[in-house]
């Protein structure tokens, strides 16, 4: 990992986040270039922090459910997860952008969902179209897209997870 700035105060970084610390808090910004991952931490704890896994994209040109992002989850860890996925047609015809919230831990041989997860946004203008979570059965959580059969989209995601172990 590579250290790429300390800041107090209000932190504008380039993958569109903004945060502010509070009064005598330090915000440790990293980034590692082999997975693409921005963590923002406040020190050494339990809790991991925020991290958020750069844009990932996938082009579907059905309506075959492809991966667009996914995350190797740790055993004894909880994470609270957020996939913000937007989707352009190529021609413009349709367009998309989604929000889902979701809590997944590691059993120690698979990822699991405790509970289920949650639209915070939802607009798209083919109805056809499909953004959600899963497991690939071992330890990684999948977001996963569905486009429409002739149609050529282009998907984006960002994938970002608070994380606490025991």
């Amino acid at each position: 990992m590579s250290r790429i700035g300390f800041v107090d105060g209000e932190l504008n970084s380039t993958a569109g986040l903004t945060t502010r610390c509070g009064i005598n808090q330090r915000l440790d910004l990293r980034h590692d270039s082999g997975v693409g991952t921005v963590r923002m931490a406040k020190g050494p704890s339990k809790c991991d922090g925020v991290e958020v896994n750069c844009a990932e994209e996938v082009q579907t040109t059905d309506a075959t459910e492809t991966t667009v992002a996914s995350l190797l989850l740790t055993a004894d860890h909880v994470y609270h997860i957020t996939a913000v996925v937007v989707a352009r047609q190529a021609s413009a015809a349709h367009v998309a952008s989604y929000e889902i919230k979701a809590t997944f831990y590691d059993t120690g041989s698979a990822a699991a969902q405790v509970g289920t997860t949650t639209i915070v946004h939802e607009a798209e203008t083919d109805a056809d179209w499909n953004v959600n979570f899963d497991t690939d059965g071992a330890d990684t959580v999948r977001v996963r897209v569905t486009g429409d059969t002739g149609a050529t989209v282009e998907w984006g995601c960002v994938l970002t997870y608070t994380s606490q172990n025991s």
